[in-house]
């Protein structure tokens, strides 16, 4: 763990000397550092708005507005569900998880199985069968594997909303 930012001030020469140790050093320390800034532009400027708008409105709306954009995301995604149930559904027969494999080169394996549940409008991604942990960088931690999971089902969304974390809400 390494504190980016302390007391307002990028620590900038830590970061840098960070990105340049151990084993695999970062290939160019100096772009690393202008994404972190930009990142941290973006943030601050993030701050700054949400700032004004709870002045401007007051706490108690901006929480509501913020409650309503979720809901409308989570009832856009659930209204998805509903119409790829059906889709993933057999001709024939009670419906089973749909399980989908990817065979990597290094024959490592990708598998996803997901299961509609049509009563509750919901989805069950399972990435039961997937190969363990690789000792390469080839692996994707819980946080990438449910953006990746946010992007598809909010992909398969018609309505116009903004990605935010009302879309996992029907999504285990």
């Amino acid at each position: 763990n390494f504190k980016l930012v302390e007391g307002g001030v990028l620590r900038e020469a830590a970061m840098v000397a960070l990105l340049s140790a151990g084993a695999h050093p970062s290939r160019n320390p100096a772009q690393n550092m202008a994404d972190l800034r930009a990142q941290i532009a973006a943030n601050e400027k993030g701050v700054q708005e949400l700032r004004r708008m709870v002045a401007h409105y007051g706490l108690a709306v901006v929480q509501a507005y913020m409650g309503h954009v979720q809901d409308n995301a989570e009832e856009s995604v659930r209204r998805a569900i509903a119409a790829l149930g059906p889709r993933l559904a057999p001709a024939h027969g009670p419906a089973q998880p749909q399980a989908f494999v990817l065979a990597l080169d290094n024959g490592a394996r990708i598998q996803v199985a997901v299961r509609i549940d049509a009563q509750t409008r919901s989805a069950v991604v399972d990435f039961t069968g997937t190969s363990a942990q690789q000792s390469n960088n080839f692996n994707a931690p819980k946080a990438v594997c449910m953006a990746a999971v946010l992007y598809a089902f909010r992909s398969l969304v018609n309505d116009d909303i903004p990605l935010n974390a009302g879309c996992l809400k029907p999504i285990e």
